[in-house]
């Protein structure tokens, strides 16, 4: 599946007015680390290796231009361990020493109180990250990739019609770099001019 998305920043006005009518599906506190090598190779090329409430994810980019050129993001999303273990090139150990043996190494970590709701076939997820930073993503999964514009097209009506603003929304864990590692931020930000 490809999940398509779109960020927001919102005051509780506009919170407010995009959940009205929606169901609300349910608030759970995610617990995410993320991992990279020490360069941060994986991040300068878009892709995230997150450990998630104790599960391992891959977030793998999918855009015809990447960093702040992009309006929306796109990303293949892999959650089973056997495919990140052999997208990463690891064995069958245990997977810290398997990422600590290869130079993976953790360099961001945060909680996210996360609201779902689901209005008019989008999911809309309400973050409040515990570093004091909130952001909503209006989303839809598509099956392949000649679904993704019509998806894009769908998610900026939806936003227009709730009464939200389009523009370039930098999502949690680049606003945690900001706050907590300029340098860094600073770093996959120059990288990303190129992709």
């Amino acid at each position: 599946m490809i999940e398509v998305e779109k960020k927001f920043i919102l005051g509780k006005e506009d919170i407010s007015r995009l959940v009205s009518g929606a169901d609300f599906i349910g608030e759970k506190v995610m617990d995410d680390t993320y991992y990279d090598y020490g360069d941060l190779r994986m991040m300068k090329d878009d892709n995230y290796l997150r450990r998630r409430d104790g599960r391992y994810e891959l977030k793998l980019t999918i855009s015809e231009t990447g960093g702040d050129g992009r309006d929306l993001d796109r990303y293949r999303e892999i959650e089973n361990s056997k495919e990140v273990r052999d997208w990463l090139g690891l064995g069958d150990g245990v997977m810290e020493e398997e990422l600590d043996a290869v130079g993976i190494i953790p360099f961001a970590h945060y909680f996210t109180t996360r609201s779902k709701y689901r209005k008019e076939g989008f999911g809309i997820d309400v973050d409040t990250a515990d570093f004091g930073f909130d952001i909503a993503e209006i989303e839809l999964m598509v099956g392949t990739e000649d679904e993704v514009d019509d998806a894009k097209q769908r998610i900026y009506k939806f936003a227009e019609q709730n009464g939200l603003k389009i523009s370039y929304i930098e999502g949690k864990l680049l606003e945690y770099m900001k706050r907590n590692n300029p340098g860094a931020y600073k770093e996959v930000k120059k990288a990303w001019v190129s992709l």
